[in-house]
């Protein structure tokens, strides 16, 4: 934290560098980066820096979060920061909070995946949706069964699996994998 501080001394100033890294190439992600960076900073007990991140990132939404243009990096960041800001402080972001869920309702498809059957979105969406309303925790449990649904056959998830028999699913990579199986670990816990 200290090595952050040092370049970046308030939540503000980090959140401009972090939208520097990713103007150009992925705007849509800034929200899954600040989310990252918020639950750090809580964690190694800087709340107030915390804080400063979340407000930050919301005071640029009409910048990076684009549903319409880029849906896949958009889910992905209002998932992420839908459960970083629950954890900050559900009642002051309670408002935002209630809006990403909403998307991310809207956005599961019929079989309970979102994104064109992609594990990442849908395991951030799952994770987000989790300890809401009970129609939110319908859509968590109708997410774990899609994420359960396309394990392979080593165990691992691909970055999305249309029921294609093997090898014919997306790129396997061990991020989205460590993100399908956080979801199902949130799911046996929760039972």
């Amino acid at each position: 934290m200290k090595a952050i501080l040092s370049r970046s001394p308030t939540g503000a100033d980090e959140v401009r560098r972090i939208w520097r890294g990713r103007q150009a190439s992925a705007p849509a992600l800034l929200g899954f980066d600040v989310a990252l960076a918020i639950r750090a900073a809580q964690v190694n007990g800087y709340r107030s820096y915390a804080y400063q991140l979340a407000d930050a990132v919301l005071a640029s939404l009409q910048q990076w979060y684009r549903p319409d243009r880029d849906t896949r990096f958009s889910l992905v960041s209002a998932a992420s920061l839908a459960e970083a800001l629950r954890r900050l402080d559900a009642g002051h972001y309670r408002g935002i909070g209630d809006r990403f869920r909403a998307a991310l309702l809207r956005h599961q498809q019929v079989n309970g995946s979102w994104q064109a059957n992609e594990t990442q979105p849908s395991a951030y969406a799952a994770l987000a949706l989790a300890a809401g309303t009970p129609r939110e925790r319908e859509a968590f449990r109708r997410g774990i069964e899609w994420l359960k649904s396309t394990m392979l056959r080593r165990g691992g998830f691909a970055l999305y699996n249309d029921y294609m028999p093997e090898p014919f699913v997306g790129r396997i990579i061990s991020e989205v994998h460590a993100e399908a199986l956080q979801a199902l670990s949130l799911a046996c816990r929760l039972r």
